[in-house]
């Protein structure tokens, strides 16, 4: 999920939402990419990840925004958790607003045995 200024938008692989903050928000300016803009299907998710593990080749959705995305996403477990929001830091990987909430993170990401 991602909060924009006018709206959120809720996407997974296949769809997306997006749903206006206001009555009034004016959001036909979105439009669905060109086909020509969509990367075409490597194969199924597992064989794409698999093969640029050992060749070296790309994917559809790259190592880089994959690693954003979790993220991404775990920030908003985070912040969920806390219920409050949060100000991060990608640069050093640290909250900026409330250094407490690093427990959260921490309880997420490490765990004993990996």
């Amino acid at each position: 999920m991602f909060k924009g200024t006018k709206g959120v938008l809720v996407t997974d692989i296949d769809n997306r939402v997006l749903i206006p903050l206001r009555e009034d928000t004016d959001i036909t300016y979105y439009g669905l990419p060109n086909q020509d803009e969509v990367s075409k299907p490597i194969g199924s998710i597992r064989t794409e990840w698999f093969n640029a593990c050992i060749d070296n080749l790309k994917t559809a959705c790259d190592f880089d925004y994959a690693g954003k995305m979790i993220e991404t996403l775990t920030l908003g477990l985070v912040a969920h958790n806390a219920g409050k929001e949060l100000v991060y830091d990608a640069r050093s990987g640290m909250v900026t607003n409330d250094p407490g909430l690093i427990v959260f993170w921490l309880r997420i990401t490490v765990k004993v045995g990996f």
